[in-house]
């Protein structure tokens, strides 16, 4: 997959995602839950929708911390490879936004989109275990992206 088809936002969410699997200190790769936190981390209308689910950076944290999913913080550098289920959530991501008629330009909000498609990874999760109303969200992910592109 190439990711110049990613718009700033998309790429940014993304290398958020990999210094959150770097700080984690147990990962050796970017997964879902890093890319959840690197689209909160990034802002916008995506996370703006997150955050009006109750989906926040210290929710998505406490949640993955009492799964065992953080190790001690360790200050590291270097780019990681994706886990299959965030390639599988890149995939998905690129496929909501040529469905939506974006052409292949992937928004944060279409990352979200992918995350919420992918039933495997922490992210799910997450999500399972802060019992968010899948539907709830994507139709509001759906609403911001259309805002966007009618700008």
């Amino acid at each position: 997959m190439t990711f110049g088809v990613f718009t700033e936002g998309a790429r940014e969410a993304g290398r958020l995602a990999n210094g959150e699997a770097l700080s984690f200190g147990k990962d050796t790769l970017i997964e879902t839950h890093h890319l959840l936190l690197g689209v909160l981390k990034v802002g916008g209308s995506a996370a703006d929708v997150l955050i009006a689910h109750g989906i926040t950076l210290r929710r998505v944290r406490e949640v993955t911390e009492r799964m065992g999913e953080c190790g001690d913080y360790q200050d590291r550098r270097g780019k990681l490879p994706m886990a299959e289920s965030t390639k599988s959530v890149m995939e998905r991501a690129l496929e909501e936004a040529q469905l939506l008629g974006r052409g292949q330009c992937v928004e944060p909000g279409h990352l979200v989109l992918g995350l919420l498609g992918e039933p495997e990874g922490v992210a799910a999760e997450v999500f399972r275990d802060l019992a968010v109303d899948f539907d709830a969200i994507r139709r509001d992910v759906l609403i911001s992206i259309e805002a966007e592109a009618s700008r």
